[in-house]
């Protein structure tokens, strides 16, 4: 199946409008082709699709797993679309590789950021325990650096009381919210704290101009698109 017929199978199972998702998939195709990689589009909740590299023989299956595009986080007033690389929300061990290697290496951070020019490095928080997970938003660091030296080798903390939890967020300036009022309710239960990263591109697209296929909008999406593809290239090869 292309990377087109896949893009509109995953979104049937999303209520994001047909019209979008043409113009998405055919934009995949494009970049597909381009790079001579295999992707996958998959339904993540009702009106999201996420981009991933499939695994070969140059790019590991762990970072299939672990590194992907959120390409459309779709609702009715949307007026931009903020393309985002995610870094190991999945699994823990991945990501104490990964910084390790970072952190150990300037050069390997230098080229990160040089892939992810005119991008943010936003610091997430992922939260789990049996039956939950949630996540929160710390902040935003203008360079990958910045965002490691602020992270440092605190990765993942497993089995923090709820109490501890909310004592980290509010050392981090998180004093209230949807994610300390779900730590309070559910005050009787451990949670495991991992941090991951999420790297946004500062260039948001118009949707209506996206919509309108007006050529230098479908132009920058698809580089966009290439851009963050091949920084999950470069960081599965710091990985490996």
């Amino acid at each position: 199946m292309s990377i087109y017929d896949k893009t509109l199978a995953a979104a049937a199972q999303t209520s994001i409008p047909t019209v979008w998702c043409k113009i998405f998939a055919r934009s995949l195709l494009n970049v597909e082709s381009r790079l001579g990689i295999a992707l996958d589009v998959v339904p993540r909740e009702d009106k999201c699709l996420w981009i991933k590299i499939l695994p070969s023989r140059t790019y590991s299956a762990a970072s299939s797993d672990n590194l992907d595009i959120v390409g459309f986080d779709y609702h009715e007033d949307l007026e931009e679309i903020f393309l985002i690389t995610v870094v190991g929300f999945r699994n823990c061990w991945y990501n104490v590789k990964l910084y390790k290697k970072l952190l150990a290496n300037p050069n390997f951070i230098a080229d990160i950021e040089n892939a992810y020019k005119n991008c943010r490095f936003e610091r997430q928080i992922r939260f789990n325990r049996i039956r939950a997970t949630f996540y929160q938003t710390i902040t935003r660091y203008d360079t990958l650096g910045d965002y490691l030296a602020a992270v440092g080798n605190n990765i993942y903390f497993k089995s923090l009381t709820p109490s501890a939890c909310i004592t980290k967020l509010n050392s981090l300036g998180v004093t209230e919210g949807d994610t300390t009022d779900k730590l309070g309710r559910y005050r009787y239960e451990d949670y495991n704290w991992l941090e991951y990263l999420h790297i946004v591109s500062k260039t948001p697209i118009n949707c209506k101009l996206f919509l309108n296929q007006d050529p230098a909008t479908i132009a920058e999406f698809e580089r966009q698109i290439e851009q963050y593809l091949r920084g999950m290239i470069l960081i599965d090869k710091i990985y490996q």
